[in-house]
């Protein structure tokens, strides 16, 4: 499985505009949720996509599946 990060900048306040999603279009949710409350969070748009391309790294996305 592919994973890919998006960026949707029409995305509403309270939701991360950086969505990963799988090579069938399918959005990574543990991933998502995660980069939403960091929203909430206020955090910069930087760490968001820092944090979202932290998650695209093979050994991490396996941690999550176990």
């Amino acid at each position: 499985m592919k994973l890919s990060l998006l960026h949707q900048p029409a995305a509403p306040a309270s939701a991360s505009p950086y969505r990963l999603v799988d090579d069938l279009g399918h959005e990574i949710t543990w991933a998502n949720d995660f980069l939403d409350t960091q929203r909430i969070r206020q955090l910069s748009l930087r760490s968001l996509r820092a944090y979202g391309y932290e998650a695209l790294r093979p050994d991490v996305a396996q941690r999550q599946k176990a």
